[in-house]
């Protein structure tokens, strides 16, 4: 249990689905951050840590897709949660086809969704922690704009909403504060044409003061598009 996260207030969800129709989307997406951080606040972290070493041994670590799975697994068996009546979608990825995104969370009261991207963090192996920050913002390959922000921001991902998610599990040694780094690459990239920060641009600690949680402010086609950032540490 990690005490010092603090967790977004909900109140109980009413009976009454006439009442329930009446929610803003901010109280929607404040359901979802809400389920997102207790996870991280509840969850073992030495369970993680052990996914985390079974994954390193293989030829081929998919330590993003276990944590994921494992945030799936957690959110079924919360009791707490299946009384709010959430459904969660864990979408599988194909080589065919990488326009998956990696969590969707929906209501039967709720007309839109909230979809989140995660992304490892942190030097793993052999892989720098620097490039891991350009998979999670952008990087550029074979000629084409790609990245776990660059999808939403090019409408692969929540195409006609206005707001998505971001999640990094911070697996591996990590020079300097990854707050910082990455700040300082999404406002190195998004800062013209299409994706560019606009209004307040980043929001450092915008969830109730969680010094794990930013927040990105985008014009994407020509209107706003937030993204929640949520980091979660196991390395």
């Amino acid at each position: 249990m990690k005490s010092y996260i603090k967790l977004p207030p909900v109140k109980p969800m009413p009976d009454s689905k006439i009442k329930t129709r009446k929610f803003s989307d901010d109280v929607w997406i404040n359901y979802v951050i809400h389920i997102i951080l207790r996870y991280y606040k509840e969850v073992d972290t030495d369970e993680i840590k052990l996914i985390i070493k079974t994954e390193l041994i293989k030829p081929k670590a998919n330590i993003e897709d276990k944590i994921k799975e494992n945030i799936y697994t957690w959110v079924q068996k919360d009791k707490r949660i299946g009384l709010w009546e959430f459904k969660l979608n864990l979408e599988p990825k194909t080589d065919s086809f990488k326009g998956f995104y990696d969590l969707k969370f929906e209501h039967s009261q709720w007309k839109k969704y909230f979809v989140f991207e995660a992304k490892n963090l942190g030097e793993i192996k052999s892989t720098k922690s620097s490039t891991l920050i350009n998979e999670y913002v952008y990087v550029n390959k074979k000629g084409k704009g790609n990245g776990g922000m660059y999808r939403f921001i090019e409408s692969k991902y929540a195409v006609k909403m206005d707001f998505g998610g971001m999640i990094g599990f911070v697996i591996g040694k990590v020079d300097g504060n990854i707050v910082q780094n990455l700040t300082s690459k999404i406002k190195s990239v998004y800062k013209e044409n299409n994706g560019k920060l606009i209004d307040s641009k980043i929001i450092l600690n915008s969830i109730e003061s969680n010094k794990n949680t930013f927040t990105t402010i985008h014009l994407r086609n020509g209107k706003k598009f937030i993204l929640y950032h949520i980091l979660m540490y196991f390395n």
